[in-house]
């Protein structure tokens, strides 16, 4: 097995999870300063409750390269892989 290029990217759900809640409160996030002041307490006590829990991560290995001999009486075989994490942290303000 021969592997020249592959790139891997894994995205946790804290990701989809901030994506949806983005998507939700859009409207309320873009006119937060015309929301009544019911509103905007609701909106960052969301914010702080959830959002600021989240670890949002995606995750990729560039480039990929391997090779595997083929099967027998001794498998032989090297790899060059590498891994980078791309975070972002939310806190309570």
């Amino acid at each position: 097995m021969f592997t020249l290029f592959e790139l891997p990217i894994n995205v946790t759900q804290d990701v989809l999870n901030f994506y949806d809640f983005y998507n939700d409160n859009n409207d309320k996030l873009k006119d937060f300063n015309n929301l009544s002041a019911h509103d905007q307490i609701s909106l960052l006590n969301q914010i702080n409750d959830k959002v600021t829990s989240y670890k949002p991560e995606i995750r990729t290995g560039f480039p990929n390269i391997n090779f595997i001999s083929a099967p027998g009486f001794l498998t032989w075989g090297w790899a060059f892989m590498t891994r980078r994490i791309f975070g972002l942290t939310l806190t309570e303000a």
